[in-house]
């Protein structure tokens, strides 16, 4: 499990009286609430942040995260949502430009947050936030006790190392795209009810609603171009194969300038040209599989990189959702919590290939 936590800032030089909180100011123009804000209250400390915003003319952040892996941040005056931002997968940003005015800038910096916001990788995106802001978004009560800084300073440094990093040798023109071939509502799952997992590669439990209103639980196989009913069998108390290490490549980490780096290392039984290799892997992106046609792919938040033996990025294609499974160029995405069983409206179910852009 990862960091879950939340925390409440308002950007001024002061604190409303009686405000229900304890305040401290850790970062010039900031002040934090200091007083336990459990993770399990997410909607009453969200409630709070927003009653605060009435009484005081200033901005106030409220900040969650859960699992070092989804955000939600919210700024309010007077009362109302003045700007907010999850990546859940759902829920679409409200007023995202706005933010730099609200926490202090002047003008312009529209593409900083937007480059920061679209940043794959959570925790490098809350240190570009907290870089940008000024303010320590990770706080909890019991860093009071500890030796740690909790004062942050504006700055740039950050955000100008990612965007470099970012920026690998690319063709002008991305050689392959990503067609939506299938779309449809629904579910998938990866382990199958009592526990049991696929046995196999491929092999998932999927949920639509039918006409008469029922929604079964269909053992199935994507085939790459769809998904086809399979026997119950396929499933078993195993592991899921998935979740096993691909003998074609493996990760490593190494440790630079204080900041740790990751790269992916190929193995003796990847494809001749990429044997020996390795390569550093741009922030919020892991390996994911070999294409029919011999490039790497890379899976990141939302995105692929396609990328030949070289280190050269062929393409950057996006797509909608969560990346679930990769066959033969097709990829299958799904938006939704598929880890909970239950019907869920504006769930989908999205089958992409990857084609030679003509």
């Amino acid at each position: 499990m990862g960091l879950s936590l939340t925390s409440i800032h308002i950007y001024s030089d002061s604190v409303p009286a009686d405000c229900g909180f304890n305040f401290r100011s850790f970062s010039e123009n900031w002040f934090t609430c200091i007083d336990p804000l459990p993770c399990e209250e997410m909607k009453n400390t969200y409630s709070a942040a927003r009653t605060l915003s009435k009484k005081t003319s200033s901005t106030v952040l409220w900040f969650y995260l859960l699992d070092s892996d989804m955000i939600w941040m919210t700024f309010f005056k007077d009362g109302k949502t003045a700007a907010s931002y999850t990546n859940d997968g759902f829920t679409p940003g409200k007023k995202l430009f706005s933010i730099p005015a609200l926490v202090g800038y002047e003008d312009g910096n529209k593409k900083r947050i937007s480059n920061i916001l679209a940043c794959p990788d959570v925790l490098l995106k809350i240190e570009m936030l907290e870089e940008f802001f000024g303010v320590d978004l990770l706080f909890e009560p019991y860093l009071l006790e500890t030796d740690q800084n909790l004062s942050r300073t504006r700055g740039d440094t950050l955000y100008k190392q990612y965007i470099q990093e970012e920026k690998p040798q690319s063709h002008r023109k991305p050689l392959m795209a990503l067609k939506c071939i299938v779309k449809f509502p629904g579910k998938l799952y990866d382990h199958y009810f009592e526990g049991r997992w696929p046995s196999e590669k491929h092999y998932f439990l999927l949920q639509t609603k039918q006409e008469d209103g029922s929604a079964p639980y269909v053992p199935v196989r994507f085939t790459g171009a769809g998904f086809e009913p399979c026997d119950p069998n396929h499933f078993e108390n195993s592991a899921p194969p998935r979740f096993n290490n691909d003998p074609r490549f493996r990760i490593a980490f190494s440790a630079d300038n204080g900041r740790g780096k990751v790269h992916v290392e190929f193995t003796d039984q990847a494809p001749a040209l990429f044997q020996g290799k390795a390569f550093p892997l741009p922030a919020g992106y892991f390996p994911a599989d070999f294409l029919p046609t011999g490039e790497f792919l890379l899976s990141g938040h939302n995105r692929l990189a396609v990328v030949n033996s070289e280190k050269a990025v062929l393409a950057n294609p996006t797509f909608k959702g969560e990346l679930v499974d990769i066959l033969d160029g097709h990829i299958v995405t799904t938006t939704g919590h598929s880890f909970y069983y239950g019907d869920e409206p504006g769930a989908m179910i999205y089958i992409y290939q990857l084609q030679p852009n003509d």
